[in-house]
């Protein structure tokens, strides 16, 4: 019988999940993603355009893909890699993936795959995979600035936020809006309601999109959304991860000094030129 994608039920979601908590936190991608889908999922089960798949049916091994409109996640437990490999040569690539949340484990298997598959890849961006320790980011404690209020963002905010956002691209707004409306976010607010920072929880679980307009950067927002974002995640009784990109010695130093340690690598490899895509959310 020919290999085949498998849709895996959400029941078993929760199972999957927890399968990647076992030697923590070496799996901690493969567990953050899934719990974002068994989070959103429960929130509302007939979220359009996202697939859950294992191989053949079978994910004992942990081996799973998620496609997200244009995102593309994947993982395993299973260290040959092999039932992995398969999955993804099963995947339509001409609709354009970002490959995203790619840890260090994954990034050699992945990079030969697309290379093995003539698949066509734009910029790939590294990022240095931080990690706090629950325990440690509960401890936090927030003191907005005079004149500075904290709330989470709005779709309208999202909006704003994206336009700002150094790392935007054709689409993103529907990504931000997804991220927005299931997810803890943050928003730093002037007392006449301009948006000054914000910062996400993206899918792989961990914070993320961090940003600060140029007319607020010095003052020491960025590292104060860095730890409310934490101190939020670390209330749902989870660790808390950050990519930062490597060149990014600023960033790199602030979360340094808050005591995140690095614990691996996080990629994302866009497969298509960005350009192919949209800020039209499609229901396929």
């Amino acid at each position: 019988m020919a290999d085949r994608l498998v849709n895996i039920p959400i029941q078993d979601l929760v199972t999957l999940r927890d399968f990647y908590k076992a030697d923590w936190p070496t799996f901690n991608i493969g567990y953050g993603t899934v719990d974002t889908y068994v989070r959103w999922l429960s929130k509302d089960p007939n979220i359009p355009h996202i697939r859950i798949f294992s191989l053949n049916g079978d994910w004992s091994d942990g081996t799973f893909i998620v496609t997200d409109w244009n995102m593309l996640f994947c993982n395993t437990r299973n260290t040959s890699f092999t039932r992995l490999i398969k999955a993804l040569s099963l995947i339509d690539w001409s609709k354009g993936y970002i490959i995203a949340s790619i840890g260090s484990r994954l990034l050699d298997v992945i990079n030969k795959f697309v290379k093995d598959n003539n698949i066509d890849v734009g910029y790939i961006n590294p990022t240095k995979w931080y990690r706090m320790p629950q325990a440690e980011a509960a401890k936090f404690v927030i003191n907005p600035p005079d004149g500075i209020t904290f709330r989470p963002l709005t779709e309208a905010d999202v909006v704003t936020a994206n336009a700002l956002w150094r790392f935007n691209y054709p689409g993103s707004i529907v990504y931000l809006k997804r991220l927005a409306k299931y997810n803890i976010s943050i928003g730093a607010f002037t007392s006449d309601g301009q948006l000054v920072a914000w910062c996400f929880r993206i899918p792989a679980g961990c914070l993320g999109t961090l940003e600060v307009i140029e007319s607020h950067k010095r003052k020491g927002l960025g590292s104060l959304m860095v730890r409310a974002m934490a101190k939020s995640i670390a209330e749902t009784g989870h660790d808390v991860f950050a990519p930062v990109v490597v060149d990014n010695y600023p960033s790199i130093k602030m979360f340094e000094r808050l005591g995140f340690k690095v614990c691996g690598t996080m990629n994302w490899i866009p497969t298509v030129d960005r350009g192919n895509w949209d800020d039209n959310e499609p229901h396929y």
